[in-house]
Order: structure tokens, then C-alpha cells, then sequence
């Protein structure tokens, strides 16, 4: 109902409480106003006494009539001067650029449904892509500033690999309009000629249909904010707009599922397999042979001073650091030895380990084999407390490569996130952390002579160019709003990282990648003189996994290779400053579309033929790999004449065809991150040295499980803890693997790829505790199904009653598993996977918290189905909550 209509009823109501006192009716077309609360007449006050019965006179009925037209007639003054002013306010509002504060600014999201796709398919991909999802953004003004009728754009980012649907969007939406702006997920809605201005605590509804169905929490619309427009058309940043999620309806399923979507009674079948009633395993990667006997224990208040040779300071002095954080009394004086020694006669990284009444003696094949003992050292404390068990250990790794790789490109993460990360790493033994350190999104790592590539390619935000017209940071196209994420390492940093990760025997691999995922330094470097690096004629039409047209370097642009040699000169001094040689590094490699180059004019200037891929796709694609084959010969070269010495190159498994020659001579290695295990195996038999990355089972930014409450992708499946520990990486046939191709796997490899992470919290919950079994595994991997099955409990109970608890000290935000939960003869029956966490309950559907009831298995609660579920660590820190009905 209108303000004038409002007004209007006011008034007559006034006149029909004046003149007709008996009562009287307004009728209207538009939906009545909710019916007011009617008090009740205070019995103390003397009140007029109301009949039914009509005037007998005439006069009297005249005079009513006339008073009540001179009661219209003033109405109707009134009501026109109020007119006139309200259209003189919504004149004012209706003419006004203000924009307001972002800040009064709310969004909310309503997820409607799920709307299936076709059918028949080929691949579950198809049918997401045919899927859709309905919602609705909900914009309220909070403030007293309007928003206008033009001047304004609000821009968001549908979730990874989703789409909105255009023609819906313009179908269902009358005063508002969408449109994709080019870069990678990203959408801006503006106003129509039909919208009215937003003002105070009024509310706008946008119905939204996206293309492929929402599953996870990570998929809604995100990274909302609010830019001015001038009358030039020129775009500022005025904030972003917070936004509140509603629950997700459930995934329709396909004919062919992803997965089951996990619920309480699908997790309390998971977990009761292993439900980690066992006695824990020696320590974490389990040793490979352990001779413990706990009935005999030295206390470490007998052990004297750490004895070593000086290339083992390091080493020592974390032992005594260790030892001395342990000791409750002082050093006795007859205190046994503790010797750390190199012996020539061990593997690189084997130790052996005794404990016995002469002390404590840790041997190792190198420093690093010494350092390893000492993780088992920390653990077996973290178990025995100050007295440490008698006990032998021979402990070796079947893999020489066990690594972890961080972009820190979609999302900036810093020294102290990266060496927390090394912390673990080391913590578990694993060797090697591969950087990321540029990406179509971002350039992170500081190259002093091309200041650019930090100063404009590690920016991210909504203005992209100077009143030069030239860039000066490039624009978001992640999960952030208009502020985005910015950072980089700075030299310093880099060096520092570097010294740190040698000292707990980690390599630091940098990873440049190219000829793809180039487009922050593309763009970064677009309008400095020497350096373009693509071709502004080209006409070839391409695209890159993640939606980008323009990030792939052209080999025909004589900028591309100072640029190289400027990087690898200064990647290669960062090591040599650290006092850690370059000996490894990454090139990427991935993901560069073959359609790519196919119609430069600077390409064919190279004396390369131009052919158009819908012509003649199979010779395009031919001359595609030739360019690219040259370019790599070209980039090896680069690589190698900036080096001090020599250098093994890293690249996914796309760029396999282009390394044959390098990985003859030894120089190179490829990392597989296929999923099929037999593609796999046939590369292995043309002889190329591999590491293995399967995204089923080491890619961390996939979903933990399919429920709308987790975050991440997975276009890969969905990978739990236990999904990580069951993987067998040599198990890559029906047929065990013969020893010619076993030897040409180096290790494996994790992956942290940041597209749907934001925060150092959310870096650690992705990555811990699935980084434990992965640890495992790279160290133990030769395991069959049985072995695994027979396992799992030791490890279940060490890291339920060790692991977890020490990552809740050092203060790592590791995700706590969600219980599960069946109803028995009436009664709940409620399990988590890992000892140690507790399960709270509540009956009457609210979320619990740390003091709601404490679920006792000798004496549960009647089943009920609006009982809700939530683990907890000792600390009181809890996972998502769980209906035991979903």
C-alpha cells in the first residue's frame, strides 16, 4: 500500500470517526494493511455511551451532510498538498547520483531448487552442465541514502565452473539487467530504465537461475560489491556488500551419481569399519620396522646433553629443545648418553633409532635421515610423556619424493602461512613443497628488474587503468569483492623461505608457469616497451579451462624471451643468496589450448603455417605441437644458461611431449596428474621419470564429502581422509607393476589449489588432517587392499589420540570429521572416526554447542528425529552440524 493511499484512509477514517461515530468502512483494491491490535477501554474513564439509532430530524442530517463535506473538502486539500510534496521527495530521490554506503548494504541468498538435467549422458560433467539451479538475491537498504535509478553496477562471481543464465535472468528480471564482463565467472548486474530507487528498508528480489545445480557451500554467488559509475562510463569502487546464505536444497541425483550424498547413517557405515579402537602405531608415517618393549622406560631426566658432530647443530639443538621441553627434573648425575651420528653405511634418508639404559642413539644416512629419527623422537614424547620406552627402529622411505604443492596465486598466502605449512610437512617427513608462484590471477614472487609483474601483476581489484589509460592492477576474478587478493613474496622473503625449508630438509621447487596460466604477467607487462608477449592480431579463438582467452604467451613475440631470462636469472640468485641451488624447477605446462597461435600473422612471420583448426583440425593441431615443441627447446635453453648448475625440470603431464629430449639426458621429470591409471602406466614404459598426482586422491581443494555444508570442487570426486589413506599408488594395474617402471616412480605428489580458498584457516582445513594418511602413504606406499584394511585402526587411534591433539596446541585449524549416527532398538547410536573427539546432541532441533548433552554410548538417548549432532575437540572446537534425519 502506497504512502498517499495510507494517507487517504487516515483521513476518512477521521471523518467517519467525527461525523458517524456508529462506525465505518474503507474499501480498497489493494491488499488490506494487517489488522491493528485493538486495546481494550480503560474501565476508569468516563467514555461517551455509542448507539445504533438514527437521527429523528432533518436538520440534523443536513448538518451532518454539510460538515462532512467540509470535512472531504479539507481532506482532500490536505491530500493533494501531501501528494505533492511525496512526488516532490520521490522527484529529488528518482534525480540523485548519491550512491550509498556499502556498508547499509545487505544481500541475502535463497537457493529454491535444484533442477535436473537430461537423462541420457556420457559423463556426469554433461550433466551438470545441463543442470540448473533457481534462487534469488534478496538486496535491502538499511541506510537512508537511496540507491538511484542509474550510476551503479553491482558485480559477483558465480561459484566455480557455473554459469548464469542469461536469457532466465533478462526473462524474470524487469528493472535489473546481468551480463558476463569477460573474465572468468564474473557477472555485473545494472539497472533498467524500469527501476526505482532503493530507498530506506525497502527491499529488492532478483531471481537468479544459474546453469549446473548447487551442491557445496563454495557454489553460491560470491564476491559481491558496488561500483559508481560516471556519466563517462568510468567505473570506481565504492565497497563490497555482505551477504548471507540460506541452506542449500538437496542435489538432484543423475543417473549416474557422483557420489551418495553423505548423511549421519552414510558416515556411521563409513565409520564403524575403523572405528579407531586399536592400540596406535609407533608413530606417523608408521616406522618399517619397530622392536618396542614399554615395559622398560628411561626417564629423560637421566639423559645428559645431546653429543654431535657440528654439520648436526641443527639437529641437536632441535633435540635439545625437544628433550629439554619433556624433562621434569633435573639432569641426574649419572645421566645416560644421547648421541646423534651420520653413518656412511645407511640410505640417504634411513635412521635407526635405540632406546635403551646407555640413552638415547640416533644414527642417519645424512642429516636428514638424523632429523626424520627426531620426528619419531617428538611423536613417541607426544605418546610416553617423560619416559621414553625401550625400543629399535630401522626406519628408510620407499619414496625419494614426497611433496605437497600451494598455489599461492588464486589466493595470497604469506611467509608465516607457507612456513607453518612446512612445519607439518616436516613434522611427517615429507620433502618437497613445489610453489606456485604465478597464475592467470596473480603474479606472487618479486623479480627485481621487472617491477611490474608485483606492482601491477599481483594486484587484484576493481580499477584496472590510470587516467593514462595504462594498468595498474588487474581485476578480481575469484571469490573476493572489489578489494581482492593482493600480495606477494618479496626477495627477502623468498630467501628466507628458502633457508627455512633447507634446515627441515625440504626442497623449495618454484613453479613458473608457461606458455599457460600466464596471464598476470601478460597483462602485468602489456605497456612496457620490449616486453608484449602476445600477438594483438592474432584471430585465433581459444579458451582455458578456467574461461581465459588471452593467457597463453606467444612464442612468435620477441618480448617473451627477455622476459623468461629476466625471471629464471632472478629465481636462480634468490636460491644462490639462500645457500640452496637451484636444482629443480617447475614450468607448468599445463592446460594450453592447441587451438592457440593457429591464426598469428606474428607466428606465421616465423615461418609458420597458419591453419585455421575448424578447417583443418588436425593439422592445425600438428602445427600447434611443432610451435610448442620449439618454444620448449627454447625455454630449456633459457632455463639452463641462467642456472649455476644443473637443473631437473618439473611439468604436468601436458607438456610430456615436449621434454622427450631433456628427460634422455636425465634432466627432467613430468608430474601425472591423471586420473587413469593404465594412461599412466604407458608413459612409464616409454621411460619417463614421474610423479604421481592423482586428483582422486591428492588434490586437497576437493570436497571432503558430498554435503551441502563443505566447500571446495569436485569435478575429481570427493576425498576424505580415509579415501587418502586407501590409496595405493603403485596399484596402477590389474597386474603388479614391473620393477623397470616402479623405478621411474619418484614419489607423489598433494596439491593445493586455492581458487575456492581465501583465508591461512581455510588453507589449513583443507589440507589437515588429509595431509596425515598422504604423509603415510608417501612414505609406505607398497600396500595391497588388505594391508590397508588391517591398518587403518592403529592409524585411526594414533591420529584420533596424538596427531589431532597436537595440531589443536600448535594452534592449526585442521577440520574436525563429522559423527555419524543410526537408530538401534530406539536408541541413537552415534560414532566418530577418530578417538578422542566427543559428540554433543540436542533433542529439540537447535545447533549444539560445547555444553549441550554429552552423547555416552553406555547410555544413549531415545532416538528422535529432530536430534542434531556436532563433534568437538578437548578445546571445545566443533565440526559441522549433523541432522540425524537429512
Amino acid at each position: 500500500m502506497s504512502t498517499k493511499t495510507l494517507s487517504l484512509c487516515t483521513l476518512l477514517l477521521f471523518a467517519c470517526g467525527a461525523l458517524f461515530p456508529i462506525g465505518c468502512t474503507v474499501s480498497s483494491e489493494e491488499d488490506p494493511a494487517p489488522e491493528a491490535e485493538v486495546s481494550a477501554p480503560d474501565e476508569n474513564t468516563d467514555s461517551e455511551v455509542f448507539t445504533d439509532e438514527v437521527p429523528a430530524d432533518d436538520e440534523t442530517s443536513v448538518s451532518n451532510q454539510e460538515e462532512l463535506a467540509k470535512v472531504l473538502d479539507e481532506a482532500e486539500t490536505a491530500l493533494a498538498n501531501e501528494a505533492e510534496t511525496e512526488e516532490a521527495a520521490d522527484a529529488e530521490v528518482a534525480d540523485s547520483t548519491e550512491i550509498p554506503d556499502t556498508s547499509h548494504l545487505h544481500l541475502k541468498w535463497i537457493h529454491d531448487a535444484n533442477v535436473d538435467g537430461p537423462e541420457t549422458y556420457e559423463h556426469h560433467h554433461e550433466y551438470l552442465a545441463k543442470s540448473k539451479n533457481k534462487a534469488r538475491l534478496v538486496l535491502t537498504n538499511n541506510g537512508q541514502t537511496a540507491l538511484p535509478t542509474k550510476g551503479w553496477a553491482l558485480y559477483f562471481r558465480i561459484g566455480p565452473f557455473m554459469y548464469l543464465d542469461e536469457e532466465a535472468f533478462a526473462q524474470d528480471n524487469d528493472t535489473v539487467k546481468a551480463s558476463f564482463t569477460g573474465i572468468q565467472g564474473r557477472y555485473k548486474i545494472e539497472p533498467t530504465d524500469g527501476f526505482k530507487p532503493l530507498k530506506a528498508d525497502e527491499s529488492l528480489t532478483i531471481p537468479i537461475v544459474g546453469m549446473r545445480q548447487i551442491m557445496l557451500n563454495s557454489d553460491p554467488p560470491v564476491g559481491f560489491y558496488l561500483v559508481s559509475i560516471d556519466e563517462d562510463g568510468n567505473e570506481a569502487l565504492v565497497g563490497d556488500i555482505a551477504i548471507e546464505y540460506g541452506p542449500i536444497k538437496g542435489f538432484t541425483p543423475s543417473p549416474e551419481p557422483i557420489g551418495a550424498r553423505a548423511d549421519a547413517k552414510s558416515r556411521y557405515a563409513r565409520h564403524s569399519q575403523y572405528n579407531g579402537e586399536s592400540e596406535p602405531q609407533v608413530a606417523l608415517p608408521a616406522p618399517r620396522n619397530v622392536d618396542l618393549d614399554d615395559s622398560k622406560k628411561i626417564d629423560l631426566a637421566q639423559l645428559a646433553a645431546v653429543e654431535s658432530s657440528d654439520d648436526l647443530k641443527f639437529e641437536s639443538d632441535a633435540l635439545t629443545t625437544l628433550l629439554d621441553k619433556h624433562r621434569q627434573a633435573n639432569e641426574s648425575d649419572e645421566a645416560a648418553t644421547v648421541s646423534l651420528t651420520i653413518d656412511p653405511e645407511l640410505a640417504k634418508e634411513q635412521y635407526k633409532l635405540t632406546v635403551n639404559d646407555e640413552g638415547v642413539s640416533l644414527s642417519g644416512g645424512s642429516a636428514a635421515g638424523v632429523f626424520y629419527g627426531i620426528q619419531t623422537i617428538d611423536q613417541l614424547l607426544d605418546r610416553f610423556g617423560d619416559h621414553l620406552p625401550y625400543l629399535t627402529i630401522d626406519d628408510q622411505p620407499q619414496f625419494s619424493y614426497r611433496g605437497l604443492m600451494v598455489d599461492i596465486c588464486r589466493h595470497y598466502f604469506g611467509p608465516e602461512t607457507l612456513k607453518k605449512v612446512i612445519d607439518q610437512m616436516a613434522h611427517y617427513k615429507m620433502n618437497i613443497l613445489q610453489l606456485r608462484l604465478n597464475e592467470d590471477e596473480a603474479w606472487r614472487i618479486e623479480i627485481p628488474s621487472l617491477p611490474e609483474l608485483t606492482d601491477i601483476g599481483s594486484k587484484r581489484g576493481h580499477v584496472t587503468h590510470d587516467a593514462d589509460g595504462k594498468v595498474v592492477q588487474l581485476p578480481v576474478v575469484l571469490n573476493d569483492g572489489g578489494t581482492g587478493p593482493s600480495g606477494y613474496l618479496t626477495r627477502d622473503d623468498y630467501i628466507d623461505l628458502l633457508k627455512y625449508a633447507k634446515a627441515r630438509h625440504i626442497e623449495v621447487i618454484p613453479e613458473i608457469a608457461v606458455p599457460g596460466h600466464a596471464r598476470s604477467a601478460i597483462q602485468a607487462l602489456l605497456d612496457k616497451p620490449g616486453y608484449l608477449m602476445i600477438d594483438p592480431e592474432d584471430k585465433s579463438e581459444h579458451l582455458s579451462p578456467q574461461g581465459f582467452d588471452d593467457n597463453i604467451l606467444n612464442p612468435a613475440m620477441e618480448g617473451v624471451y627477455p622476459f623468461l631470462e629476466e625471471v629464471f636469472t632472478a629465481v636462480n640468485e634468490m636460491h644462490d643468496a639462500a645457500g640452496v641451488p637451484l636444482a629443480h624447477v617447475h614450468i607448468g605446462g599445463d592446460e594450453a589450448p592447441e587451438e592457440a597461435w593457429t591464426l598469428s600473422p606474428a607466428i606465421a612471420a616465423m615461418g609458420y603455417e597458419n591453419v585455421d583448426p575448424k578447417v583443418d583440425p588436425e593439422k592445425s593441431v600438428a602445427v600447434h605441437r611443432k610451435i610448442r615443441d620449439d618454444f620448449s627447446q627454447k625455454l630449456y635453453e633459457i632455463i639452463d644458461n641462467t642456472s649455476s648448475g644443473t637443473v631437473h625440470v618439473g611439468s604436468w603431464h601436458e607438456n610430456a611431449p615436449f621434454v622427450t629430449a631433456r628427460m634422455a639426458d636425465g634432466k627432467a621429470y613430468i608430474t601425472e596428474w591423471d586420473f587413469d591409471g593404465d594412461a599412466t602406466y604407458a608413459r612409464l614404459k616409454t621411460g619417463q621419470p614421474t610423479v604421481l598426482c592423482n586428483p582422486r586422491t591428492s588434490y586437497f581443494d576437493m570436497a571432503y564429502e558430498n554435503n551441502p555444508t563443505e566447500r571446495g570442487h569436485f569435478w575429481s570426486g570427493f576425498t576424505d581422509t580415509k579415501d587418502v589413506y586407501e590409496y595405493r599408488p603403485l596399484a596402477l594395474t590389474d597386474k603388479p607393476l614391473p620393477q623397470k617402471e616402479r623405478d621411474l616412480i619418484l614419489g607423489i605428489q598433494s596439491q593445493l589449489w586455492t581458487e575456492t580458498i581465501n583465508t591461512p584457516e581455510m588453507l589449513e582445513w583443507y589440507m589437515l588432517p588429509r595431509l596425515l594418511p598422504f604423509a603415510e602413504r608417501a612414505w609406505n606406499p607398497d600396500v595391497s587392499d588388505e594391508d590397508v584394511a588391517d591398518q587403518w585402526p592403529a592409524f585411526a587411534a594414533f591420529v584420533g589420540n596424538y596427531a589431532l591433539p597436537r595440531l589443536e596446541r600448535e594452534g592449526v585449524h585442521f577440520r574436525i570429521p563429522k559423527p555419524g549416527a543410526i537408530e538401534e532398538d530406539g536408541k541413537l547410536k552415534a560414532i566418530v572416526p577418530y578417538p578422542g573427539l566427543e559428540i554433543r546432541y540436542t533433542t529439540d532441533g537447535s545447533e549444539p554447542v560445547v555444553e549441550s548433552p554429552l552423547y555416552d554410548p553406555q547410555d544413549p538417548p531415545a532416538y528422535d528425529a529432530k536430534i542434531k549432532l556436532r563433534a568437538f575437540t578437548p578445546e571445545g572446537r566443533g565440526s559441522s552440524t549433523v541432522p540425524v534425519e537429512e
